[in-house]
C-alpha cells in the first residue's frame, strides 16, 4: 500500500471515531440516557486525545491538498497496525459509551469513567507511535 493512501484512510478513520464518540455522547444525553454531567465527563475524556491527533491529521490534509504524489510503499505489517490499532481502540471507546448508556454494563459511572480513561491511555500510547510517524507529528 502507498503511504499517501494509508495516511488518507487512517486519518479519516481517526477523525470519524473522534466525531462519532462525541456525537454519540451528545445524542445519548439528548435522548435522556446520560446525565449532563456524565456527557460532559465523557467528552472531556475523549476530546483531548482525539483532538491532538485530529488537529495533526487535518493539518496534514491541508498541507497536502494539492499533492498527488502517492509516496513510498509501506510494509503490510505497518499498514495492518496503522489500521487495526486505531480501529480497535476507537471501536472500544464508542462501544463502551454505547454499552454504558444502553445496557448499564458498568456497575457505576465511576467504573465506566476509569475504563474509558484506560482505553484512551492505550490509544495514546500505541496508536500515538504509529500516528506520529504516519503524520509527522512532533
Amino acid at each position: 500500500m502507498q503511504k499517501r493512501r494509508l495516511q488518507t484512510h487512517v486519518g479519516l478513520l481517526v477523525l470519524a471515531f473522534h466525531f462519532l464518540a462525541i456525537s454519540l455522547s451528545v445524542w445519548l444525553y439528548m435522548s435522556g440516557l446520560f446525565l449532563f454531567s456524565e456527557m460532559t465527563t465523557i467528552v472531556a475524556l475523549v476530546t483531548p486525545l482525539f483532538a491532538t491527533y485530529s488537529a495533526a491529521i487535518l493539518r496534514h490534509f491541508v498541507e497536502h491538498q494539492y499533492s498527488m504524489a502517492s509516496g513510498r510503499r509501506v510494509s503490510g505489517t505497518y499498514a495492518l497496525l496503522s489500521y487495526s490499532l486505531p480501529t480497535l481502540l476507537g471501536a472500544i471507546t464508542v462501544g463502551a459509551i454505547a454499552l454504558k448508556a444502553l445496557t448499564g454494563s458498568f456497575a457505576s459511572f465511576e467504573e465506566f469513567k476509569n475504563i474509558l480513561g484506560i482505553v484512551e491511555g492505550c490509544f495514546g500510547i500505541y496508536a500515538g507511535v504509529l500516528l506520529k510517524d504516519l503524520f509527522r507529528m512532533s
